[in-house]
């Protein structure tokens, strides 16, 4: 479910419209979400 859903999403960014689903949908498979206080300094 959350994979669909992600996917679906990502589809729509202009930046990732260009990549085949199975592509889409391997990013969603190893990506992760990641929460940062503001002013916080990623590197």
């Amino acid at each position: 479910m959350f994979i669909d859903n992600t996917s679906s999403d990502l589809k729509n960014l202009e930046a990732l419209s260009s990549l085949r689903e199975s592509h889409i949908r391997h990013l969603c498979k190893t990506i992760r979400y990641e929460f940062h206080d503001a002013n916080h300094v990623l590197f």
